[in-house]
């Protein structure tokens, strides 16, 4: 994970965090950006707490029902299949 990382030009990588909310909490600190200006993709019941504190929140089509029942929108692509990608430019369309 690292190496794709790196190669895609990510400067943030927080992996295996127990406590989700407490780094998301450091990283909007430490960016000066409140709770409201966040997006997440989340799909289990690890995620459950943030996708129900930030700004726009969404899940793959395959997450579990809490997620889907938590996000503002769930997505037509399944995790790893371009999720992402999709939230991505829903944000992007969004914007314009």
């Amino acid at each position: 994970m690292r190496r794709r990382a790196a190669k895609m030009g990510v400067v943030e990588l927080h992996q295996a965090a127990t406590d989700k909310v407490a780094v998301m909490e450091e990283l909007l600190q430490r960016l000066g950006l409140d709770w409201s200006k966040a997006a997440y993709l989340g799909d289990d019941r690890g995620d459950l707490a943030l996708l129900a504190r930030v700004g726009v929140s969404a899940c793959p089509a395959d997450a579990i029902a809490e997620a889907r029942d938590t996000v503002d929108m769930v997505l037509n692509t399944r995790g790893g299949e371009g999720a992402f990608r999709e939230f991505a430019e829903q944000i992007l369309l969004a914007r314009d």
